[in-house]
């Protein structure tokens, strides 16, 4: 039932309401539980870790000095702007940066080390 108050304001249905307070308590339970996204493995996970384990591995760090070395060499010979070169080198340095900044994340928030 909708309620109109003395403006002219016309409340929305309890409904309405109902959902928002579902939304919320669920919100507030996966902030103040979060070591329980952690009770089940799952085989998408197990890819995605080997995908990381790849990245991190000799294969993505030889991949990663190429390209900082053919730019580089690219950005002296004037073929490659340096802005290129550098935006793939902070791009470079993010990605393999990235594991470390979640499992610093997840370790501080959840109290279990370790992503992958």
């Amino acid at each position: 039932m909708q309620c109109k108050d003395t403006h002219g304001y016309t409340s929305p249905p309890a409904s309405a309401n109902a959902n928002w307070t579902f939304l919320g308590l669920g919100i507030a339970l996966c902030v103040l539980l979060p070591a329980n996204a952690y009770a089940v493995t799952s085989p998408m996970g197990a890819v995605l870790c080997a995908v990381v384990a790849i990245i991190y591995g000799n294969l993505g760090r030889a991949a990663a000095t190429l390209s900082v070395i053919s730019l580089g060499a690219g950005a002296m010979l004037g073929k490659v702007s340096w802005g290129l070169a550098l935006t793939v080198a902070l791009g470079i340095g993010v990605v393999f940066g990235a594991l470390g900044t979640v499992d610093w994340i997840v370790t501080n928030l959840t109290g279990v080390g370790g992503v992958c």
